[in-house]
């Protein structure tokens, strides 16, 4: 990470993201993006959808 936000900071980035889509070890990459002075600045949501397949019923 702190490779990254060299580089990031030599091309002039004025902030950096870090996004969770993963679902595991939430608390744990929390904590660290955290150590590493990032905040929360919104969230991640997911609805699951029940997609069927072509040429079957629910029936």
């Amino acid at each position: 990470m702190s490779g990254f936000r060299k580089w990031a900071e030599n091309r002039g980035a004025v902030e950096l993201s870090a996004g969770v889509n993963s679902g595991t070890k939430i608390d744990k990459t929390d904590k660290f993006l955290r150590r590493l002075g990032f905040v929360q600045t919104g969230g991640n949501y997911a609805l699951v959808l029940n997609h069927q397949m072509e040429g079957t019923s629910n029936e």
